[in-house]
């Protein structure tokens, strides 16, 4: 061994008094490969089977109304829905106490009783301006105060409505004050209900999420390496490790945390999904200018710079990459080639030997 170490320090300590180089020979036999206990493991094609894995959560689709928010405070009254079911839009799922919602529809019943009083003078001041009683002055000053009631009328109606207010009810709520205080909970889309936050009787502050659902595929939402995300298109097709379920690349950050570095992905499934929102899944990446998977073992770290040792004809050659992580793997998009034989054990000894290290 003394021997075999002697003949390679004079040629490296040229290499290494002429700095680092992208690629440096080191000379082995076979007997020497088995002495040394080196193993090689093939490099493999990153594409959508042999991709790196990350982790994934399942998430509702972003681009669709997956949860319905309290406009106003108040306490549960009912449910009408339980978690699993499959609801309509506009389906009515619970209703609410609201002291808030009393005072909207107080405003509402007295917009529409001025609506009607400024509907009944505009139409007695046109009949009086066309018999010359009256001047057009004044006319349009009470044309003016038609038009200002009907906003005001339109503009409490509208939140009734969005306080799931039918047609009907508002008639009923007007004609016979059915309702007073209620507030109505009722699905924008059609979907299955995830969960219900608050039970019946409880206080419900504004603003709180009442109920979640899913509405359309679901998506998967995962972080990843801003250097790794800037090489991956939308678009493009991803899968899950688990199962054989293929999903599109929808929508990425083009902003890093300026903590992680890191950024977020969505990805839609293709298909209809056995998942559940939040639970974790196995996402397969793969970039769009290809690449190799390096496995962590073949990776030797020297300051700010990777390198990896492939073997060649009459040993093995040290090679200066430039390398992304990626989960427990790393990415080479240039460098390496698939089926290049990497040294995943023995590292240590082969830079030892670089380095001029060994038994006298």
């Amino acid at each position: 061994m003394i021997k075999t170490l002697s003949h390679l320090l004079l040629p490296l300590s040229i290499v290494l008094s002429s700095g680092m180089h992208a690629q440096e020979h080191i000379p082995l036999t076979d007997a020497e490969i088995r002495q040394f206990g080196i193993a090689f493991s093939p490099v493999q094609v990153m594409d959508g089977e042999t991709g790196m894995q990350i982790p994934a959560t399942v998430v509702n689709s972003p681009m669709l109304a997956s949860a319905i928010t309290a406009r106003y405070e108040g306490v549960v009254q009912s449910w009408n829905v339980m978690p699993g079911e499959q609801v309509e839009a506009g389906q009515l799922l619970g209703v609410l106490n609201s002291q808030e919602i009393l005072g909207i529809q107080q405003e509402w019943i007295f917009a529409e009783s001025s609506l009607q009083e400024a509907r009944f003078n505009v139409e007695k001041d046109e009949k009086l301006n066309q018999e010359g009683v009256i001047s057009q002055q004044r006319l349009i000053q009470t044309q003016r105060q038609y038009q200002e009631a009907r906003i005001n009328a339109q503009a409490a109606r509208q939140k009734l409505i969005l306080a799931g207010f039918s047609e009907e009810q508002l008639g009923r709520l007007m004609t016979d004050h059915e309702g007073l205080g209620m507030y109505y909970i009722r699905t924008p889309v059609a979907g299955t209900i995830s969960h219900i936050t608050y039970i019946a009787g409880t206080f419900v502050p504004d603003n709180a999420e009442l109920v979640s659902f899913s509405s359309g595929n679901l998506w998967v939402r995962a972080e990843l390496p801003a250097r790794l995300g800037r090489q991956l298109e939308i678009g493009q097709k991803v899968r899950l490790a688990e199962g054989s379920y293929s999903l599109t690349l929808r929508q990425q950050d083009y902003a890093a945390d300026e903590y992680s570095q890191l950024l977020h992905v969505f990805a839609e499934f293709d298909q209809a999904a056995r998942y559940l929102p939040g639970q974790v899944v196995s996402l397969v990446l793969s970039p769009a200018g290809g690449g190799v998977l390096v496995p962590a073992d073949a990776v030797v770290h020297s300051g700010d710079e990777t390198q990896v040792f492939v073997k060649v004809d009459g040993g093995v050659e040290a090679i200066t990459l430039s390398l992304t992580p990626v989960g427990s793997a790393y990415l080479a998009q240039s460098g390496l080639n698939a089926g290049d034989q990497l040294v995943t054990r023995g590292t240590a000894q082969l830079k030892g030997m670089q380095l001029g290290l060994g038994g006298e």
